[in-house]
């Protein structure tokens, strides 16, 4: 065997032994040029990490939704005497929304490498809420 030749699971593949400082000098700026960032740490994105926070904040969204629907739909049922029971059902919308909505504010400070989808949706659906339940108080007064 030669002193350039090796062999390597079963193949001859060629290897350079000559540490010669001129080689050694461009190995050495190799490296300097590689991890002239090698404080700064590079984020790693994750595939399919969303936000704790947006996803209890959209699925709350959900609920209130839920909840709320369901309360028009006994309104009309009872032909719009529904009385103090859809009253406070949609005190407990409000309620609901209001915790929704903080919880999705709080999600977009969770982490910087994480998806804000749920976030968003949640965010957004639980002030839709607010703006709704708002306008129906303007509109009575």
């Amino acid at each position: 065997m030669s002193e350039n030749k090796k062999t390597i699971g079963g193949k001859n593949q060629e290897v350079d032994f000559d540490l010669s400082p001129q080689k050694k000098l461009k190995k050495k700026q190799r490296v300097v040029r590689i991890n002239n960032k090698e404080d700064e740490k590079v984020p790693k994105i994750p595939l399919k990490s969303y936000t704790k926070g947006g996803i209890t904040s959209f699925l709350i969204a959900i609920l209130a939704y839920i909840i709320l629907f369901c309360l028009a739909g006994y309104s009309i049922y009872k032909r719009g005497h529904a009385e103090i029971f859809a009253g406070f059902g949609m005190m407990a919308v409000w309620i609901i929304s209001l915790v929704g909505f903080a919880i999705g504010l709080k999600s977009f400070s969770e982490g910087k490498n994480k998806f804000l989808k749920f976030s968003y949706l949640g965010t957004i659906a639980n002030a839709f809420i607010w703006i709704g339940m708002f306008l129906m108080y303007i509109s009575y007064i």
